[in-house]
């Protein structure tokens, strides 16, 4: 189990990259259909704070599933990381972490979050789960690391599914907006800082 454990959040910490990767080279796919004027940044998240008249990036702004994958990629690479111990702790469904581990450090717990239940004689269901936030404001407008919960019991292997789709639905996108769009038509303009909208700091 340890050893699987730890293989899976290795393949989870390849597959957000991956996909944060794809999404931040649509620029690259779309730059023939924007002006020449526009210069696209190489972040997706720069994008989606700045002012375009494309729709494929007017569909994803609104995506909470983007800016969850966003968010997800920044604390493993900044902040957190998905490593476990040669010992993976693995609870029972319902108990709660702080009586098996205590409180400790938040820094040095497992981000992802694993728990079994019995289904049968003999057999048990083990589930990973990702936390329902990673982000949130403090009272002077700051974005800061959450306190992790799981109650809203997101899996990781189901996040990963989602996390892939959308990449390959948004690279679906640019490619029949390039075989469809003969000119280069759209504009994309950098907006002032002060003025940049706050992406949501969870994905419901």
């Amino acid at each position: 189990m340890p050893l699987s454990f730890q293989e899976l959040l290795f393949e989870f910490y390849a597959l957000v990259n991956l996909c944060r990767i794809s999404l931040d080279n649509l620029r690259t796919y779309l730059g023939p259909v924007f002006t020449r004027e526009s210069q696209l940044p190489k972040s997706i998240r720069d994008v989606l704070e700045g002012e375009t008249t494309c729709p494929i990036y007017h569909a994803l702004a609104g995506q909470d599933l983007l800016h969850y994958l966003m968010d997800v990629r920044n604390c493993l690479v900044h902040y957190r990381s998905l490593a476990t111990s040669d010992n993976a702790l693995v609870l029972k469904e319902g108990i709660d972490p702080t009586d098996v581990i205590g409180s400790g450090d938040p820094f040095f717990a497992a981000m992802a979050r694993a728990y079994f239940r019995h289904v049968g004689e003999g057999a048990i269901s083990v589930n990973v789960y990702v936390p329902d936030r990673i982000f949130q404001m403090d009272s002077s407008g700051n974005k800061k690391l959450a306190t992790f919960t799981y109650d809203e019991r997101w899996n990781l292997l189901s996040t990963a599914r989602n996390f892939t789709q959308l990449a390959v639905a948004s690279l679906s996108l640019a490619l029949h907006c390039l075989r469809d769009v003969p000119n280069a038509s759209f504009e994309f303009t950098t907006r002032p800082r002060s003025t940049r909208p706050t992406p949501p700091s969870n994905a419901e």
